[in-house]
């Protein structure tokens, strides 16, 4: 049960990655802390040296030795056949017990049930934090990144059909089970809160809270002189995330020399890694766009707003698929905030945003000739002007994270007056 007479502790759980960093993660907890609420983190230990417990700015954070992928058959099979991880679920309800969690937040689909079931074993309320459509995520990964044949891994599949069937499907039964068993349900974009509400999903049991930025933490970054001085010569598009497939950088970079036509001193600045790297190069190089196009690497978020900062445009060139649909990158939003217009692929939350505030220009399809097109046409000083005002307005007022924060206070608040007094789940022993 949610304590709403002392101050409540919500555990989040994040199993995927070390902490810190995760800007969402953060934020989230910065809104709870102020609002009163005392955030704990369960994740694994991130790299060498990190302490097993120590308290980053608003958050207790607990590190443990990642369970890891099961070992042993019969936990194996439960997790395929039930999607919970035996491993993950000791340490979860470790973890709420020690420091007397009164709610579990759990973070993307891989252990929802897993925590769900810890709440159900501690009689605590779930919530479950969607950061985008987990199974369409799997699915393009394993398109864009075709593993060669191996008879071990073959066997694997071949005995994973067997226990669940096609493992894409069994990934969209866990995610359909998650959301009926979760007490709340968090998601990114008003796209994926329609898409659940026709899953079934209640919409009262679903609250948006977007990806946007914290106005005056992102603002109050120092501005590096150094990078401003190395690009001061320089018209610069960039474009600031991870390089996957799904992110429409090879667009991007076959509309440059359209966009390097017409503006002869244009440098494409793509800010970030991933697997598409090494092959967005290579492309870079077949068209003869070395001295064009900078690939930075990971860069600390201290740099981020330098960056855009720099840029005269910054591209968010998403390609349109079930995964962007259903989410909103961070990017956008800090893009806004600094007062740059912004350029797009017709993908619908990002288009509709876009459209909505007048803060940049949405691509006519997805080729590279209407994409150059978009740059070209946000290039205009005049137009850039316009866009740059009317995205910062939106983002220090609508799409503030001074709103999110507060829809996700407000979607606490309703879970801790229904379970007050009247517990969410009947409490279970302890597996």
């Amino acid at each position: 049960m949610l304590n709403i007479n002392a101050r409540p502790r919500i555990g989040m759980v994040l199993t995927n990655a070390g902490y810190p960093w995760d800007g969402r993660l953060e934020k989230e907890a910065r809104s709870l802390t102020a609002a009163g609420y005392e955030v704990h983190l369960l994740c694994p230990f991130g790299k060498e040296g990190q302490s097993a417990s120590e308290d980053v700015r608003e958050i207790h954070v607990h590190r443990i030795q990642a369970p890891g992928p099961v070992t042993r058959l019969r936990q194996k099979v439960h997790y395929y056949l039930k999607g919970v991880d035996d491993n993950w679920l000791g340490a979860i309800i470790a973890f709420a017990k020690e420091q007397e969690i009164d709610a579990l937040h759990i973070h993307d689909l891989a252990h929802a049930l897993t925590a769900e079931a810890a709440g159900k074993a501690l009689g605590i309320p779930v919530v479950f934090d969607m950061h985008g459509d987990g199974p369409a995520a799997v699915e393009m990964h394993r398109a864009a990144n075709p593993v060669p044949f191996r008879p071990a891994m073959a066997l694997k599949r071949a005995v994973l059909s067997l226990l669940v069937g096609n493992d894409i499907k069994w990934l969209r039964r866990m995610e359909k089970r998650a959301l009926q068993q979760a007490d709340h349900v968090i998601v990114v974009v008003d796209e994926s809160k329609e898409r659940l509400v026709k899953l079934g999903t209640p919409d009262d049991k679903v609250t948006v809270v977007m990806n946007c930025e914290e106005t005056d933490n992102f603002l109050s970054i120092p501005i590096n002189s150094g990078l401003v001085k190395t690009y001061e010569e320089r018209f610069v598009v960039s474009y600031v995330g991870g390089m996957e497939a799904v992110r429409g950088l090879d667009i991007l970079i076959d509309s440059f020399p359209m966009v390097a036509a017409r503006i002869p001193n244009a440098t494409l600045l793509l800010v970030g890694d991933g697997y598409m790297r090494s092959r967005l190069e290579a492309q870079a190089q077949r068209r003869g766009l070395q001295a064009k196009v900078v690939f930075t690497g990971w860069v600390d978020f201290s740099l981020l707003p330098t960056y855009i900062a720099i840029s005269q445009v910054c591209a968010v060139p998403h390609s349109n698929n079930a995964l962007t649909d259903t989410t909103i990158p961070h990017k956008l939003f800090q893009c806004m905030l600094m007062g740059k217009p912004v350029v797009a692929l017709p993908v619908r939350p990002i288009k509709r945003i876009l459209e909505e505030t007048g803060a940049g220009i949405v691509a006519r399809d997805e080729s590279p000739e209407a994409l150059a097109a978009a740059i070209l046409q946000a290039a205009e000083p005049e137009q850039a002007r316009l866009m740059g005002e009317r995205g910062k307005l939106a983002a220090t007022d609508k799409y503030s994270w001074a709103n999110e924060g507060e829809k996700l206070v407000r979607a606490y608040e309703r879970l801790a007056k229904h379970s007050h007094g009247e517990p969410t789940r009947s409490p279970a022993p302890a597996p």
